[in-house]
């Protein structure tokens, strides 16, 4: 079959997927590639690249703003590696317009090894909580903070969080909670991080997590998690930097391999596993009508039904990648 019969094929499977599951042929994902930050469309398959990596920089972790308008995304500085030394390094977050022009920088990292990640946008567009992380005395020390984009400020929300998800209404903020026997579990919280209380953890018998993703209605939260039964693997740690992307079907996994799982806020509150994918670090997204959640792992981008649990492959992967779902304006 040539490349214009094989384009064909893959645009008219995409069409009975998009007419049948509700999903308009201008609805567009955000992901993460080796080259940078691009624009995925579902109907044709075509990539943009918006925002190429800089010189000794990666460019990660998209967030689209509630209107569609913005993108803010994560630029990770190269580590620098001495000998019996820690790898020094830092990361930045920026805010551009979704066709990517107008990029600039809205949070620097002060002195080095310190983070500021996982941009999370309150309905406003002018807010957004991030995940920062400081490295004291060969520890990191991790919050959420909430940083106003007007005025750069930042106040600390959650001690010992990280990986923050905020409801379409920004009443609640779910986040990713460790002990000290480092054991992970899922909190949610109200969003000025008041009542916070366990969603999914080591009673599930879940014994770690990715970041969580509120459904656009706000009934559900979607995440990442490895069952505690699962051997954990512990191969040298391979990352984007040392060559990961190409190196990630012979990988094998920096932890535990994890499914995608689901939990009704308003429901009986039990975890459910929709898809038994085993992936390394998956990335969520939840398509703007609810009906889909695709996720993005090294072994590829799969669609999912939340309902029912069926799971299609619908792309390329990307190791250690990030996606978003973008909707049109």
């Amino acid at each position: 079959m040539n490349k214009v019969s094989t384009g064909l094929v893959i645009l008219a499977a995409w069409l009975v997927a998009c007419s049948s599951g509700g999903t308009s042929l201008t609805d567009r994902l955000i992901l993460v590639r080796s080259e940078g930050i691009v624009e995925l469309s579902l109907a044709t398959g075509e990539e943009n690249l918006l925002f190429a990596n800089p010189d000794e920089s990666l460019l990660i972790e998209p967030a689209v703003s509630p209107d569609g308008r913005q993108i803010a995304y994560v630029r990770e500085l190269k580590p620098i590696v001495l000998p019996d030394q820690p790898a020094e390094f830092g990361h930045d977050l920026y805010v551009a317009n979704a066709d990517g022009s107008g990029a600039r920088l809205v949070a620097e990292h002060e002195q080095q090894n310190d983070q500021i990640r996982a941009p999370a946008w309150l309905p406003d567009g002018q807010r957004m909580f991030v995940n920062t992380q400081r490295l004291l005395e060969r520890q990191f020390v991790t919050a959420i903070e909430l940083l106003d984009l007007a005025t750069g400020e930042r106040v600390l929300v959650l001690e010992d969080a990280s990986r923050p998800a905020v409801s379409g209404d920004g009443r609640l903020l779910a986040f990713v909670r460790e002990d000290e026997d480092l054991h992970q579990a899922l909190w949610i919280a109200n969003s000025d991080g008041s009542d916070p209380r366990v969603l999914a953890g080591e009673e599930d018998g879940l014994a770690s997590f990715g970041v969580p993703k509120f459904s656009p209605d706000g009934r559900f939260i979607a995440f990442g998690a490895a069952e505690d039964a699962h051997e954990v693997r512990r191969p040298p740690l391979v990352s984007r930097w040392g060559g990961g992307a190409r190196r990630a079907e012979r990988a094998a996994y920096n932890g535990a391999p994890m499914d995608v799982w689901i939990v009704e806020l308003q429901g009986d509150g039990i975890p459910r596993k929709i898809a038994d994918l085993e992936l390394d670090a998956p990335s969520l997204a939840w398509s703007g009508d609810g009906l889909r959640l695709f996720v993005l792992a090294g072994s590829g981008l799969f669609a999912v039904d939340p309902e029912g649990g069926s799971t299609r492959v619908s792309g390329q992967g990307s190791f250690h990648g990030q996606l978003d779902w973008l909707a049109p304006n």
